[in-house]
């Protein structure tokens, strides 16, 4: 039960900062292709301010993709590892 206490502690601090790293590191071009600023389609919706000026919705949802292969990718070759 420990083990999965420090993950799930670090990816619900990464998810309810979000805003706070895209907005500290917005004056770099790198945070344009990390997944932190396209995790809320709804400021395309609504047509509200973008955290990143220039992006589109067509964007956003490459970088999400392209994020969830990786992820997916990586987590196949783990547990692939540890015969879970």
């Amino acid at each position: 039960m420990r083990t999965a206490t420090i993950p799930i502690i670090l990816t619900m601090l990464i998810w309810l900062g979000d805003g706070l790293i895209t907005s500290t590191c917005s004056k770099y071009q790198i945070i344009k292709y990390t997944i932190f600023p396209h995790l809320n389609l709804a400021q395309y919706i609504k047509g509200n301010d973008l955290m990143l000026k220039g992006n589109t919705i067509g964007f956003s949802c490459a970088v999400l993709l392209i994020s969830f292969v990786v992820v997916e990718i990586c987590t196949y070759i783990v547990f692939t590892k540890r015969d879970i």
